[in-house]
């Protein structure tokens, strides 16, 4: 650390057998690359050797294009058998194809968990507005003298809103507490994500809090429409 590493010697194999110990000198320096797919991450060590070091009996080529890369797979099958017909050319692939096989495993996590994450929603936004339904129709003849009384469509509603708005504050009070606590446990299976991402946390919250002012919105949308008369004449 702190060195020049252009010109220094490194040896690589085992340690343990100095005959296979391989010297090789540094001759440039990249940045750390995810070799190994993106939820590895980079390797603390990574070392870019020539053929003749390594003696690989494969190699991969890339070849950037501005045409359909798979239009291409019968020409580099071509140029390649040019320079040596024992040498079969195989994988071939484009690299969204390969970046989307690496994350295909990622990508299900995500769809299941959003999938599920959808229900819970739909089901405490459910939970959320037959609460204040049922909560909406025990004071049907309480809302019904406020109106007769004078009281305003807007302030019933503002009355239904604020009786939803507890629970739903304390919710997402213990549910943010909870993604926090649940962040941290899965720590180690995010990648390049923190477990207290803010703009998830916010878009979290935001949503949760349209879901549950939606839910509130509907039954004090009915409480507002509440016939005094009808309300009265029924109890």
């Amino acid at each position: 650390p702190g060195e020049d590493p252009i010109g220094k010697i490194i040896l690589r194999g085992n340690r343990n057998n100095p005959v296979e110990k391989r010297r090789a000198i540094v001759v440039g320096v990249v940045p750390a690359v995810e070799a190994e797919g993106f939820a590895e991450g980079p390797h603390l060590f990574q070392a870019y050797l020539a053929q003749s070091q390594i003696g690989n009996n494969e190699m991969n080529f890339v070849i950037r294009t501005d045409v359909d890369p798979r239009s291409l797979a019968d020409s580099v099958r071509t140029v390649m058998a040019a320079v040596d017909p024992n040498v079969p050319a195989y994988g071939i692939a484009t690299m969204d194809e390969l970046i989307a096989r690496e994350s295909g495993t990622q990508r299900l996590y995500v769809i299941v968990v959003s999938l599920f994450a959808g229900i819970a929603l739909l089901l405490a936004a459910l939970g959320l507005g037959g609460v204040v339904a049922h909560a909406v129709a025990a004071r049907r003849r309480e809302i019904g003298i406020r109106m007769a009384l004078g009281a305003l469509q807007r302030q019933v509603v503002s009355l239904v809103l604020r009786q939803g708005a507890l629970p739903l504050a304390v919710g997402l009070a213990i549910g943010l507490v909870g993604a926090v606590v649940a962040g941290h446990l899965i720590a180690a299976q995010l990648n390049k994500i923190s477990p207290c991402d803010p703009v998830a946390l916010s878009l979290a919250v935001a949503t949760l809090v349209a879901t549950g002012l939606l839910a509130l919105w509907l039954p004090a949308r009915r409480a507002a429409k509440v016939d005094p008369m009808i309300a009265l004449r029924t109890e």
